[in-house]
């Protein structure tokens, strides 16, 4: 069964991802973004049986130039264990590395490797801490140039109803 809830929007790590906040990535090259607004919260919360626990979160950022857009990967507690001590949840963290962070990596090393993939501006993998969710658990966030147009298959409600 799937959760609603929200960790990032209006959740515990609201103010690391609210409008206006500056968010730093140390790869390829020590970077600040801003974020201008949410466009989206996906919740990934499953219970105990599902061994990949995450979530992520898309948000508009800038500086201007270049338009960007960012995925934060966020390990989130199991269903029914958000309360238990940090230890115990400690033990539901495991090693993430999302896919799209990978193949941007690859797409946009060389140029000539794809001219059609959003260029990869930064990157930050780490770990959670005894504050966080999940002690241990991934915390990865992605940048990426912002193309033109309207994403394929993205979400259907409105993002100015996000972090407005």
């Amino acid at each position: 069964m799937q959760s609603t809830r929200s960790w990032v929007i209006q959740g515990p790590m609201e103010e690391k991802y609210a409008r206006d906040a500056i968010v730093t990535t140390k790869d390829p090259v020590p970077r600040q973004w801003k974020i201008l607004r949410v466009v989206s919260e996906y919740d990934y919360q499953r219970s105990s049986e599902v061994v990949q626990q995450g979530q992520s979160v898309i948000v508009q950022i800038f500086p201007k130039p270049p338009l960007a857009e960012m995925r934060v990967h966020l390990q989130v507690p199991h269903t029914n264990t958000e309360l238990q001590a940090s230890q115990i949840r400690a033990r539901q963290a495991v090693k993430f590395r999302p896919d799209e962070l990978k193949f941007l990596k690859i797409l946009t090393a060389d140029p000539s490797t794809s001219a059609f993939t959003p260029k990869l501006l930064g990157y930050q993998e780490k770990r959670q801490g005894a504050e966080d969710l999940v002690l241990g658990g991934f915390h990865t966030i992605v940048v990426w140039e912002h193309l033109p147009g309207l994403p394929l298959g993205g979400p259907t409600t409105d993002p100015g109803s996000f972090g407005s």
